[in-house]
């Protein structure tokens, strides 16, 4: 008879759904267009690329360092 061994698979039948805790986009806005620079400095004529700021519903690093801060207890 053979031995019993654990179970070990990569079938998704198996596999245990966990939360997604990835942030959620609150908004994106476009900040600027940033000119291209070549490997030497210079800048390229006619070329720009976008540059996006997001804003985020559950932003981790944001909560954790307001928490810190304002838990502080020798700031008065």
């Amino acid at each position: 008879m053979a031995k019993k061994r654990k179970l070990n698979s990569n079938n998704p039948k198996y596999l245990v759904a966990s939360k997604d805790n990835s942030p959620v986009v609150k908004e994106r806005r476009l900040m600027c267009n940033a000119k291209v620079r070549d490997v030497n400095g210079n800048i390229v004529e006619g070329k720009t690329v976008p540059v996006h700021g997001i804003w985020y519903e559950n932003d981790p690093i944001k909560v954790t360092k307001e928490e810190k801060w304002w838990k502080k207890s020798d700031l008065n």
